[in-house]
C-alpha cells in the first residue's frame, strides 16, 4: 500500500510539473489566494504566468515563491510591449508592428537602437523576476482582418518578421532568458480569435513552410529555448488542434525542423478547445 501511495504521489508530481498555472498579481495580498499558490508549489508545479500586479510586490511575491519551491519555476509573462504590459510600475514599450516600422534594418544606428531597446525592456523582465518572457510573436500577419494577431506580428513579410524575431531571441537569450517563439504554426492568416473559437488554416505544408513556418524555422537555428504551439486547425496536417498534434509537434516541429527545446501550448483555458 505504501509503495502505491508513493507512485500516485510521484505521478501526481509528474502531472503538475507540466502545468505553467496562472498567477493574478493583483490577488497577492490576500492571504487566501496566498495560500492557493502555496498549495500548488508543495504540489510541484512547474510555474506561473503573471497576470497584473505591481512591480514592488510582484518582484517580492516572485521570490518568495522561488525560495519556497524544491524546483526552481517557470515564471512566465505575456509581454510583447514590455513587463508593463501587465505589471504596474514598468515601461510599456510599442508594439512588434510599431518597433518594426520604426526600424530600418540596413541601417547600423537603427540596428543599434534596436537592441538598445530589447535590452531595456530585458532589464526589467530580470529586475521583477520573470524568467520565461512569452515573446516574440512569429506570426506573420497575413490577413488584415485578422481579430488577435494585428500589431502584435512584427510584420507581412515572413523576412522581416524572421529577422526582427532572431534579434529578440538573441537579446533574451544572451541576457539569460528563455525566449519563447509564437504561435506555431502561424496565426497570422487566420480569420478568427483562438481565445474565442477555433481558428481554421486552409494552406498546403508546402505553403506553411515557404511562409508561416520560415520565421519559426530561423527561431530555432537562433536558438530560442521555447516554441509555443496555438490552438489552430491546420487541415492539411490533421483534424486535431495543432496544440494537441503530433503530426505538428513530433513530426514538424521535432522531427523537420529539428527543434529540441521546450514545447508549451497556448492557454488551455481558450475556447478554442472548450
Amino acid at each position: 500500500m505504501g509503495f502505491m501511495i508513493n507512485r500516485l504521489e510521484t505521478l501526481e508530481k509528474r502531472l503538475y510539473q507540466i502545468i505553467i498555472s496562472r498567477l493574478d498579481g493583483d490577488r497577492i495580498h490576500s492571504q487566501e489566494y496566498q495560500n492557493k499558490i502555496f498549495e500548488l508549489i508543495q504540489k510541484g508545479i512547474c510555474g506561473f504566468v503573471i497576470f497584473g500586479g505591481e512591480r514592488g510586490g510582484i518582484k517580492d511575491f516572485i521570490a518568495r515563491l522561488q525560495s519556497l519551491s524544491s524546483i526552481p519555476l517557470f515564471i512566465a509573462s505575456d509581454i510583447e510591449r514590455g513587463v508593463g504590459q501587465q505589471v504596474k510600475g514598468c515601461t510599456i514599450f510599442p508594439c512588434q508592428m510599431a518597433i518594426s516600422a520604426a526600424i530600418n534594418r540596413v541601417k547600423s544606428e537603427d540596428v543599434d537602437m534596436l537592441r538598445g531597446t530589447i535590452k531595456a525592456a530585458t532589464d526589467e523582465v530580470i529586475d521583477v523576476g520573470i524568467n520565461l518572457p512569452l515573446i516574440p510573436v512569429l506570426d506573420v500577419n497575413q490577413n488584415p482582418e485578422n481579430p488577435i494577431v494585428c500589431t502584435r506580428a512584427f510584420s507581412d513579410d515572413p523576412l522581416d518578421v524572421s529577422w526582427f524575431g532572431v534579434e529578440y531571441i538573441k537579446g533574451l537569450e544572451r541576457a539569460g532568458l528563455l525566449s519563447c517563439a509564437k504561435h506555431f504554426p502561424g496565426h497570422g492568416s487566420t480569420s478568427a480569435d483562438s481565445h474565442i473559437e477555433l481558428p481554421e488554416i486552409n494552406k498546403s505544408l508546402r505553403e506553411l513552410m515557404d511562409t508561416d513556418i520560415l520565421p519559426f524555422r530561423d527561431a530555432i537555428k537562433a536558438g530560442v529555448s521555447t516554441i509555443m504551439v496555438g490552438h489552430l486547425h491546420v487541415s492539411a496536417l490533421d483534424s486535431m488542434p495543432a496544440s494537441l498534434s503530433g503530426k505538428v509537434i513530433k513530426d514538424i516541429l521535432r522531427e523537420e525542423l529539428g527543434f529540441k527545446g521546450l514545447v508549451l501550448t497556448d492557454a488551455l483555458n481558450m475556447s478554442a478547445l472548450s
